[in-house]
C-alpha cells in the first residue's frame, strides 16, 4: 500500500506515545500515526491503514524506528500488541526490542547533545561532556533494567521522559560551570537527572496530568514518587551521588522539601543543581496546570519567589547563560 504524504498536524510531540514500526508488520491500525520531524510531530498515516513488510523496512532505513500515537488512543495500541504472538513480558525483554529502545534513548539523547554542544564551554569541558555522554549511553545499553523503565516512562508520562533529557543538559552544563573534573563524575549526574522521575511510573496519570489543584491524597502520591523511584531502580548499580539525586531532588535548602525534609548543608552540591534545573525546566515547558514562560521570565520569577530554597550558584551560572553577563543572586 503506498504510503500517504505526511501533513503538519496541530498535536504536541510531548503529548504523543512512541510505538516501534516493526510491531505494525501485516497489520491493520484504525488510528492517526505520526512521525517525529525534527521535535514536531508530523501526521503519516490515518486509519484505517496496511502496514507491509516494505514499508517498514523503508521507514528503518530512512531513520524513522518509531511512530508515535495520540494517548487516547491507548486502547487500540494494547489490542494491537495483545494480538502479537509473543507475550508483552517476552517482547518487551526479546533483542530486538531491547536494541530499538537503546536506539530510541540515543535519539532522545541526541537533543541534549545539541544544547551542551552549543553551550560556551572551553574545548576540554565540551571534550569531557562528550565522553560522560558515551559513559551514559554505555551505562544504559549495558542494563536492560534502565531501557525497560525508561521506555516504560516514555510511554506512561511523556512529559517526564523529556523533561528528565533537557533536565540532563542543564544539570551537566552547570555542573561543568561550577568545577566538575572528570567525565565519570559527571555521567553520574547525567545519569541521575536522566531518571530522577523514575518514580512518576508508580505515580497514576491522572494525577500526574491533573489541571487542578492536587488534593491531600494526590499530594502525598506525588511526593512518593522519590522513594518509589529508589526502589524501581534497586537492581541497578547507581553511584551515591546519582543515588542522591534520584531520592532527594525535591529537598530544598530550607529544609521544606520532600521526602525527608533535608536542609541545605545536608544536600550534595549535585542534588541541589538538578534540584534547580528540575524547577527551571518546569517552568519553561508545557504542563497540563500552566502555560511555558521564557528563559528570562523563569529566571526572574525564581529570584522573586523561589532563591529562598534553591541553590544560588546554579541560578547565577544560569543567568550567565542566558544573558550573556555575570549574574548575582540576592543575599
Amino acid at each position: 500500500m503506498k504510503s500517504m504524504n505526511p501533513s503538519e498536524t496541530h498535536e504536541n510531540i510531548e503529548n504523543l506515545c512512541p510505538l516501534d514500526v516493526t510491531e505494525l508488520k501485516g497489520r491493520k491500525t484504525d488510528f492517526e500515526l505520526y512521525l517525529d520531524i525534527a521535535g514536531k510531530p508530523v501526521l503519516y498515516a490515518e486509519g484505517p491503514y496496511e502496514w507491509s513488510l516494505s514499508e517498514i523496512e523503508r521507514l528503518n532505513h530512512d531513520g524513522f524506528s518509531v511512530l508515535f500515537y495520540s494517548k487516547s488512543n491507548d486502547d487500540k495500541v494494547l489490542q494491537l500488541l495483545a494480538q502479537q504472538s509473543m507475550d508483552p513480558v517476552t517482547l518487551l525483554h526479546s533483542d530486538r526490542v531491547q536494541q530499538e529502545q537503546q536506539d530510541r534513548v540515543s535519539l532522545l539523547l541526541q537533543t541534549y547533545r545539541d544544547w551542551v554542544s552549543n553551550v560556551d564551554l572551553a574545548p576540554e569541558q565540551h571534550e569531557m561532556a562528550e565522553e560522560a555522554t558515551t559513559l551514559v549511553m554505555e551505562t544504559v545499553s549495558q542494563n536492560p533494567t534502565l531501557i525497560e523503565l525508561l521506555q516504560a516512562l516514555s510511554e506512561h508520562d511523556y512529559y517526564s521522559f523529556h523533561h528528565s533529557m533537557r533536565t540532563a543538559a542543564y544539570g551537566a552544563v552547570i555542573s561543568i560551570k561550577l568545577g566538575c573534573q572528570t567525565s565519570q563524575h559527571l555521567h553520574d549526574i547525567i545519569l541521575g537527572c536522566l531518571v530522577h522521575d523514575i518514580g512518576h511510573l508508580k505515580v497514576s496519570k491522572e494525577t500526574l496530568e491533573k489541571s487542578e489543584r492536587l488534593n491531600e491524597r494526590e499530594w502525598f502520591e506525588i511526593k512518593q514518587h522519590p522513594l518509589h523511584g529508589m526502589e524501581l531502580l534497586r537492581e541497578v548499580p547507581l553511584s551515591p551521588v546519582t543515588s542522591e539525586i534520584v531520592l532527594h531532588h525535591h529537598e530544598r535548602v530550607d529544609g521544606h522539601g520532600y521526602p525527608h525534609g533535608i536542609k541545605g548543608s545536608e544536600l550534595l552540591q549535585e542534588v541541589k543543581i538538578v534540584a534547580f534545573c528540575d524547577v527551571f525546566d518546569a517552568l519553561t515547558s508545557p504542563r497540563p496546570y500552566q502555560k511555558p514562560v521564557e528563559f528570562e521570565q523563569a529566571l526572574s520569577f525564581i529570584e522573586q519567589n523561589a532563591l529562598e530554597y534553591l541553590d544560588k550558584r546554579s541560578f547565577e551560572v544560569m543567568g550567565e547563560l542566558i544573558r550573556g553577563q555575570k549574574v548575582k543572586a540576592p543575599a
